[in-house]
């Protein structure tokens, strides 16, 4: 009679929390605005645009439109994206188009370009001290690794993933800038206090 092996607790508690990390970011994460869902009017701009910012933005909505469906189509428009963005000299180019060929290469199982160019990516954010894609990127990273059954590697991304899109959203926006003082509240007054410098009026009898 064959023996069930079971997993040991500690690995199937990593298995476990890294799941539910996973999905907990992926109900919070934001979306990134400006993302068509029109692949044909989208690929009409990409025509009649030059090789400029515009034209990478394009070339990485449908990259990013095209991750789950077709991501060999996804990692082709992505190269493109990329390869514009070098010439430009774009670091915000360049970050956004490397996330879209990891993203791909990720959808495609193949995990160690995947890791490569994301990377790379938060690698690019970082200089733009863009708190939110960073925080992205580590997520993606930390799928990675969970797939690759590198659990202990993976909870240490997912856990700065965490802890970035935490500091994201206390600073208010994708910039790493120091949230204002809120106004110190007005003191206590009784309502039926005179107001300080108010003219008392009487009634004469």
């Amino acid at each position: 009679m064959n023996r069930i092996v079971l997993p040991q607790p500690t690995r199937l508690f990593e298995c476990v929390f890294i799941t539910v990390c996973i999905y907990s970011y992926s109900l919070m994460v934001w979306s990134i605005p400006g993302y068509a869902q029109n692949i044909d009017s989208l690929r009409r701009v990409v025509e009649r645009s030059g090789n400029d910012s515009t034209k990478v933005d394009v070339l990485c909505s449908i990259a990013n439109t095209l991750a789950r469906s077709a991501p060999e189509q996804s990692l082709e428009f992505g190269t493109q994206a990329l390869t514009i963005a070098q010439k430009l000299n774009s670091t915000h180019g360049k970050a956004i188009a490397t996330y879209n060929i990891a993203n791909a290469h990720y959808r495609l199982g193949n995990y160690l370009p995947a890791l490569d160019y994301c990377t790379q990516s938060r690698n690019l954010y970082e200089e733009l001290h863009d708190t939110r894609n960073v925080a992205r990127c580590m997520n993606r990273i930390g799928t990675i690794h969970k797939n690759q059954q590198n659990y202990k590697q993976a909870l240490e991304a997912l856990n700065e993933s965490f802890k970035l899109y935490a500091a994201a959203n206390d600073s208010g926006g994708a910039q790493d800038q120091p949230s204002p003082a809120p106004p110190a509240p007005a003191p206590w007054r009784h309502p039926f206090q005179p107001v300080p410098g108010a003219r008392r009026r009487f009634r004469s009898p």
